[in-house]
């Protein structure tokens, strides 16, 4: 989901300006859409492990003492 004030994935491929990106560098919208959807994927894995790392407690308890 875009964040407030950006332009959708929609809203990005009907712009003429990316559009002639697009026919410049031979890319559909169809590949445009999957690398949209694997960065998501990937993001929201980077998330869930990111909340992992916080609630994960230590390998090994500290060292009392000297």
């Amino acid at each position: 989901m875009p964040e407030r004030g950006e332009p959708s994935l929609k809203e990005l491929l009907s712009d003429p300006i990316v559009r002639q990106l697009m026919a410049r560098d031979g890319t559909s919208e169809r590949q445009v859409r999957s690398i949209a959807l694997s960065v998501r994927r990937r993001m929201a894995l980077e998330r869930r492990l990111a909340v992992a790392a916080q609630i994960r407690p230590p390998s090994r308890p500290p060292r009392l003492g000297g």
